[in-house]
């Protein structure tokens, strides 16, 4: 018995669409009415949950997300990032932030794997100079642009700044959660405001 392609891919195309056509609208190809052309899945709903400061429901994800967060970050400046003002000391900053990171994550995942009670003292002094070490960081290369050799050798296909802005995201979302809030850039609490000059 000889099948031919043509025939192949109707048979696979008619298998799909007899299972997602369960699900999902199968949209007709205007030409060749027998083949489906697309099948879309319905939209994505978001669900909104009620977030509730401090709760410490995300912290080993979070965790987890902000130490892979500065690894790649940590590598984009090595890689791409070496001419710019000051790169030496600002890197040994992000690889002290990389470290930090990891040894939060470690704090937090062991806390939560073992069921051990969390040093609430030293994991928040910990987010807070984190914070404050991201911050001056994020200061350092807010001018910065990939470096002559990087563009001679095509290996400039990251954008540094977005990637900090992700990593501050993530930051201050596992601060919330774990119950601080940062100090960085913080306005007056109102009614304290500095007496004039």
């Amino acid at each position: 018995m000889k099948i031919t392609a043509a025939a192949l891919l109707g048979i696979i195309v008619s298998l799909a669409a007899n299972d997602a056509s369960a699900q999902y609208p199968i949209h007709q190809n205007p030409i060749h009415r027998n083949y489906p052309l697309v099948i879309t899945k319905p939209p994505i709903q978001i669900v909104k949950t009620n977030y509730v400061y401090g709760a410490r429901n995300h912290l080993d994800t979070l965790a987890d997300q902000l130490q892979t967060q500065a690894k790649a970050i940590t590598w984009d400046m090595y890689q791409n990032y070496q001419g710019n003002h000051d790169f030496n000391a600002t890197y040994g900053e992000m690889y002290e932030l990389f470290e930090s990171a990891n040894h939060l994550h470690q704090l937090i995942h062991d806390a939560s794997y073992f069921s051990r009670h969390h040093d609430v003292d030293h994991i928040a002094k910990d987010l807070h100079q984190m914070d404050q070490l991201f911050h001056h960081i994020e200061d350092n290369i807010a001018h910065w642009t990939p470096t002559r050799i990087a563009h001679h050798h095509g290996q400039v296909h990251s954008n540094l700044h977005r990637k900090i802005e992700a990593m501050e995201d993530t930051l201050h979302h596992l601060m919330e959660d774990y119950g601080v809030r940062s100090n960085i850039g913080a306005p007056p609490v109102p009614g304290f405001a500095p007496p004039r000059p």
